[in-house]
């Protein structure tokens, strides 16, 4: 299991507690990564669970790769850089972030990953979050198709503009 911590305090401590509770009762392996550059690069082990405050970019990514289980926040970056390595995850959206909260949600309802909120987090949920590979096919076919329309309506807006501005001369 690797779990990708991020955001603010204290909610990032009293997930990464919770975690570390659940994990240590699982006997199971497990990775936390603090995403911390600033703080002390060591590493802390104990008993199952390996802390490291900060990785360098390419060793997290190993690390993520490697990893059967992954669970993390619902933060637009992590949710990208997740499906840049077209990997799935345990979603806990941060408490009171509405968009972590809407983007769990969706991810979720287009089978993309799981989520649960923070306070409903039982050790099933720990045990049970595969990290199974995305449908590439269905991502890059809806962002190819978002890109599609978002370039359709700038050049509707472009010729909008340019239409009005021909309409000002003739007046």
């Amino acid at each position: 299991t690797t779990v990708i911590l991020s955001g603010p305090e204290p909610q990032r401590t009293l997930l990464c507690g919770k975690l570390e509770k659940l994990l240590k009762n699982s006997a199971m392996p497990a990775v936390i990564l603090g995403g911390r550059a600033e703080d002390d690069p060591s590493v802390l082990t104990e008993g199952n669970i390996t802390i490291y405050n900060h990785l360098p970019g390419e060793r997290m990514q190993e690390v993520i790769l490697g990893s059967s289980n992954i669970i993390a926040r619902a933060g637009y970056t992590t949710i990208m850089e997740l499906i840049s390595l077209n990997r799935t995850a345990l979603l806990i959206p941060t408490p009171g972030q509405t968009e972590q909260e809407y983007l769990a949600e969706r991810m979720m309802r287009k089978g993309w990953f799981t989520s649960i909120r923070q306070k409903d987090l039982k050790n099933n949920h720990v045990t049970e979050a595969r990290a199974t590979l995305l449908p590439t096919g269905k991502i890059s076919t809806e962002s190819n198709l978002l890109l599609s329309e978002a370039l359709r309506k700038i050049s509707e807006n472009d010729q909008y503009k340019r239409h009005r501005g021909k309409s000002k001369q003739i007046s």
